[in-house]
């Protein structure tokens, strides 16, 4: 029996989410903001910008699964 759209959507978002929470443990969250302070030469940085940061490395883990 093959998938469904549904299905693979439904196995992609969940996941994602297994992804997030597991990098979330490892700390990934914390090592993305020290990157970026080291590259920006600062310690103050936008919160947008380590958002979207720590949303690049989940969409990177998914492409290693």
């Amino acid at each position: 029996m093959a998938l469904t759209n549904e299905d693979k959507k439904e196995i992609e978002k969940i996941v994602k989410k297994e992804v997030k929470d597991f990098l979330d443990t490892t700390k990934a969250h914390d090592v993305v903001i020290k990157v970026i302070q080291k590259e920006l030469g600062t310690k103050k940085i936008d919160d947008k910008i380590v958002d979207l940061s720590t949303k690049v490395v989940v969409e990177l883990s998914l492409i290693h699964i």
